[in-house]
């Protein structure tokens, strides 16, 4: 399937399947689901057997969830049916998929892996985060931050200690076993769920995350089973 003269695949950001790359051509139908013999198998107890389809013709590609228990996810949003654009992030269990420009793939000399499907993840996570932040920073008065500013930053000391904590300098952040189906997450809290699975060093999740409040919404994310916290050592063991 070709765009503005791109030809476009669907990437496999994270999951089992991480790195797997499929073109997507016109006329083809994608099955994604946990049964044997799909055109992607994701063996995930918050996959279904049939989970979803994609469906790519010559005006588009649309996705279609086909009636799953934990919902399929686009950018954060759950939906039945969409059209995909490039760029588009798709959840489906604990697996995230992006479209990209088949021309992605072709990685610099020395880059790893890893490294591109991070920044292809991350630049649309960045972008969001961008224009959330500039929209909050007009809404704001000078006189109220003026006002709040000595409290705030003594509130935020605080805080941020207790967090620090929490989070040790090196921990990664992962999928937790027996996590509840993240259909319940608001699509914030899936934003940072999904930039937790592609990143999974805190650091890096910390400086991509796409609201201020990452910490402390990592913190509620882990309290309630849907993440786990693993220092560098349980990382090398």
């Amino acid at each position: 399937m070709s765009v503005a003269g791109k030809s476009l695949a669907l990437l496999v950001l994270s999951g089992r399947k991480e790195g797997t790359f499929l073109p997507l051509r016109s006329g083809q139908v994608l099955r994604i689901g946990r049964m044997e013999g799909l055109d992607l198998v994701l063996p995930e107890d918050l996959v279904s057997r049939r989970h979803a389809e994609i469906s790519v013709t010559d005006e588009g590609i649309v996705l279609r969830d086909l009636g799953s228990t934990n919902g399929t996810f686009v950018n954060g949003q759950r939906i039945r049916e969409v059209s995909l654009q490039e760029g588009d992030r798709v959840l489906v269990g604990a697996t995230i998929l992006s479209v990209v420009p088949h021309e992605e793939m072709l990685l610099p000399t020395g880059a790893s892996l890893a490294e591109a499907l991070s920044a292809t993840a991350a630049s649309r996570l960045a972008a969001s985060g961008a224009k959330e932040s500039a929209e909050a920073a007009e809404a704001t008065t000078v006189e109220d931050e003026a006002e709040g500013r000595e409290l705030g930053e003594e509130a935020a000391s605080t805080a941020a200690a207790a967090e620090d904590d929490f989070f040790p300098p090196d921990a990664t952040i992962a999928l937790a076993k027996g996590a509840p189906p993240l259909s319940q997450l608001s699509a914030g809290e899936l934003d940072l769920v999904q930039t937790c699975l592609v990143l999974g060093r805190l650091d890096r999740v910390l400086e991509k995350a796409p609201m201020p409040d990452a910490k402390a919404m990592l913190r509620k994310l882990v309290d309630q089973g849907y993440l786990a916290v693993q220092t560098g050592e349980a990382n090398e063991s």
